[in-house]
């Protein structure tokens, strides 16, 4: 996955969805995620 590593967005976007949440839309700012009981 070359590919990927060419695209940083697509990384962060990939790693936001291995972490179990969806990638936020790039036409508004990242806002912070809601409180919920992570995996500590």
């Amino acid at each position: 996955m070359k590919t990927l590593a060419t695209h940083p967005e697509l990384v962060r976007a990939w790693l936001l969805a291995v972490a179990g949440m969806p990638p936020p839309p790039p036409a508004r700012p990242a806002k912070p995620a809601p409180a919920k009981p992570l995996q500590h």
